[in-house]
């Protein structure tokens, strides 16, 4: 809930009750992480780097969306085009110019 969460946070984070005004069964919402991070581990065992890649294409809020990231201390702004598991990800500026970011290089990351 908003009232739990950290002043500095309340503007830009949300949670599971917040989305769908209702509580979840914590315990089933746990069992299935685990179940599909598992799931997702051994496809990252077995090397199948690109099945993992095409789902979180697939499956991202964020592709085709433009966003306001933190990179080093600088607000940069952009449309997220592409997604990669080795590169990060490819930020088109209001220039046109494409440029990728390492996921660990990003300090912020929200929508606009």
């Amino acid at each position: 809930r908003k009232s739990e969460m950290p002043e500095d946070l309340k503007d830009i984070t949300t949670s599971i009750i917040i989305e769908n005004n209702r509580n979840y069964n914590i315990d089933l919402i746990i069992n299935d992480l685990i179940y599909f991070l598992d799931k997702w581990y051994c496809k990252m065992l077995n090397k199948e780097l690109e099945n993992i890649q095409n789902a979180w294409r697939e499956f991202s809020c964020v592709l085709d969306k433009m966003v306001c990231l933190k990179v080093k201390g600088d607000l940069l702004e952009g449309k997220v085009v592409d997604l990669d598991l080795c590169k990060g990800i490819a930020l088109l500026n209001n220039k046109g110019e494409r440029q990728w970011l390492a996921g660990e290089t990003v300090e912020m990351f929200r929508l606009v």
